[in-house]
């Protein structure tokens, strides 16, 4: 059995099509931490 994976998730009330991009202002501190563990480990979110 494979372990789960998690991934870092923003929840949003829109809808992006693949290859489609928003803008974000990203401010509360744990969005800012999970941008940042993100960047680190160069993996989208």
């Amino acid at each position: 059995m494979r372990t789960p994976t998690a991934i870092g998730l923003f929840p949003l009330h829109s809808v992006l099509l693949p290859g489609a991009s928003l803008s974000l202002r990203v401010f509360e501190r744990r969005y800012l931490d999970l941008v940042s563990e993100c960047t680190r480990d160069q993996r989208g979110f």
